[in-house]
């Protein structure tokens, strides 16, 4: 299992259960496109941490 957390998230509860971070994953850019556009969430813009749980394998 994997999950993701934003860079200003503590990650408290993921570390507490024995979670490890694998990877940092960069903001990424606009996914708004002419066929799906979207809105500015502002999510987008923020660095993410890639967890690992106990016992699986990415």
């Amino acid at each position: 299992m994997i999950t993701y957390t934003r860079k200003d998230e503590s990650s408290t509860s993921l570390r507490a259960a024995g979670w490890e971070p694998v990877a940092m994953r960069p903001s990424r850019g606009d996914w708004s496109c002419p066929s799906r556009p979207r809105g500015d969430e502002g999510a987008e813009r923020i660095e993410r941490t890639l967890w690992q749980a106990p016992g699986s394998a990415v």
